[in-house]
């Protein structure tokens, strides 16, 4: 302290009065004053070497390692490549042996929850236990319990290297679910193009969350992971685009993937629907496409077809009927601009033009010239539509080369609807429809065995007068055979196969009405006809 203000902190003791030398933390100003002179001190080195924080600073020096590459702090082991977990702390939990008590188990789990940030769906792996820590539940370790317990174990034997953010590269969220739970995964690429894993997040569902569909649980892991990890949400600019990957790249994907195996084949797209409601991927649009075009015209009606596709790609395809006198050419022309405006309105910067039309084909690459007057603004269009394409091409196919395309134009112009569009269909059959069909149509042969047959046989037949007083108390309603009982009652007759099926459960039902004796007196005299 100043010694002109030493002597303002003094305090009276009963072996003397005494002032303090050095600032006393006990004064308001004492931290604004320890930090002014740490920055006095080392205002050279400040977010560089060092880091000054305002509090006692005791250094234990057994205990501080100064110039290292690599240490362990915290059960962690941090070094150049990034952190991992204490391989004895690992190597702890991969020789445990399996719970025996409630306490064990929480105790595993505890031990699970400290380094959760380097295991891949934990919240997946751990929901078997779920079960066993709910009140008053007793402790009954399954087979599934002990494959669960096996396979944390195995995990921890390979527990990836997790990284810190590499400032001004983007990151990279991956979104995991299953019925049970759901997990993220944020990671970054270095400076190799290797994506390695920042943090995992994981937790099992609750109450009704287990009935969402796939698309809410992606929605959800969204929203948990996005709390979980907001100050890397908030130190990013950040877009969403919802994408399955083709390959996994990288084998911190490969373990979040593997602890939420897949239910189905679907998964969400960004599929675009509207006026062409088809398709419309994400970077499909820089890859080249092919139009192939064809326009039809006849006395009384016309059409044009379009087929617009990319290799690997599911197809376009366009039917259009023209209610409007159109000549042959001009068909052609409405054909080929309906194909070139719905390539520019899905934003194709490649395109490639097939067509059958050498008028249109050679007009467009400039080798024929314009006779016709009427085609003047569908030439003019065209040219209009051909400059917003990155690189475009356009040839001359054979029209047997071309029937797809054809086949469409042909559709539009000889069918007739009411209103703007129909939707039609077409199914692909391997095998004839008699074939199909027939399994349907077929008897099963348990049907020919069954009692009930005969009965129903001579019901049917016009000649049962021989037979009448066997079938009197028959009848037949909507293809099922009854029986009269005494006062009327219509009993529906029921095959072996499930009257064996429905005894034990009349019984079960009749034991609890306390009326065994009765009920066994009534089915003493069942045979094997199934008949009593």
């Amino acid at each position: 302290m100043s010694p002109r203000d030493a002597e303002k902190t003094a305090f009276r003791t009963p072996i003397g009065n005494f002032y303090y030398t050095v600032m006393p933390f006990g004064l308001k100003n004492a931290g604004a004053t320890y930090q002014r002179t740490m920055t006095a001190m080392f205002h050279d080195m400040m977010h560089r070497e060092i880091e000054d924080y305002v509090d006692d600073i005791v250094m234990n020096p057994l205990k501080c390692a100064f110039g290292v590459s690599a240490g362990k702090f915290l059960g962690f082991l941090v070094h150049q490549r990034g952190i991992d977990v204490d391989p004895a702390r690992s190597s702890a939990i991969a020789i445990m042996k399996p719970p025996t008590t409630h306490k064990e188990l929480k105790s595993f789990l505890g031990k699970l929850s400290y380094i959760r940030r380097f295991i891949p769906g934990l919240a997946a792996v751990t929901s078997t236990f779920a079960p066993l820590l709910k009140k008053r539940a007793s402790f009954h370790w399954s087979t599934e319990c002990q494959e669960a317990f096996e396979k944390v174990q195995n995990i921890m034997t390979k527990l990836p290297t997790v990284c810190a953010p590499i400032s001004g590269k983007s990151l990279r969220l991956y979104l995991a679910s299953n019925s049970q739970a759901i997990g993220a995964l944020i990671a970054q690429e270095n400076d190799n193009g290797v994506e390695q894993p920042i943090c995992y997040v994981s937790r099992t569902l609750k109450d009704a969350e287990s009935q969402y569909s796939r698309a809410e649980r992606s929605c959800l892991a969204l929203i948990y992971a996005s709390q979980r990890l907001r100050h890397y949400f908030l130190a990013h600019k950040y877009e969403i685009t919802a994408e399955t990957p083709t390959a996994i790249k990288s084998q911190a994907i490969a373990d979040l993937l593997a602890q939420f195996p897949g239910e189905d084949n679907s998964f969400i797209t960004d599929e675009v629907p509207g006026e062409i409601n088809e398709i419309f991927m994400a970077g499909l649009a820089d890859s080249v496409w092919t139009l192939k075009f064809d326009g039809s015209s006849t006395a009384t009606s016309a059409g044009a077809g379009i087929v617009l596709y990319k290799e690997g790609a599911e197809a376009v395809t366009k039917s259009f009927k023209f209610d409007f006198p159109c000549s042959n050419n001009a068909a052609e022309y409405e054909a080929y601009l309906a194909g070139l405006a719905i390539a520019y309105e899905m934003g194709i910067k490649h395109l490639r033009v097939i067509g059958d039309s050498n008028l249109v084909v050679c007009q467009a690459r400039g080798e024929f010239s314009l006779k016709e007057p009427s085609l003047a603004p569908y030439r003019a269009l065209a040219q209009t539509f051909e400059a917003k394409f990155s690189t475009f091409e356009i040839e001359h196919a054979q029209r047997n080369e071309n029937r797809y395309a054809d086949a469409l134009a042909t559709l539009g112009s000889q069918i007739t609807f009411e209103g703007e569009e129909m939707n039609v269909t077409i199914c692909k059959r391997i095998e004839p429809i008699t074939e199909s069909l027939k399994k349907e149509f077929e008897e099963s042969s348990s049907d020919q065995e069954d009692w009930r047959a005969p009965i129903k046989a001579k019901l049917i037949s016009p000649t049962v007068t021989a037979d009448l007083k066997e079938i009197k108390d028959y009848t037949l309603i909507s293809g099922d055979l009854y029986r009269r009982l005494p006062g009327g009652v219509l009993a529906r007759c029921i095959s072996l196969e499930e009257a064996k099926e429905r005894l034990p459960e009349s019984m079960r039902k009749l034991v609890e009405m306390e009326e065994l004796p009765a009920f066994t007196a009534n089915f003493s005299s069942w045979d094997t006809s199934g008949q009593t």
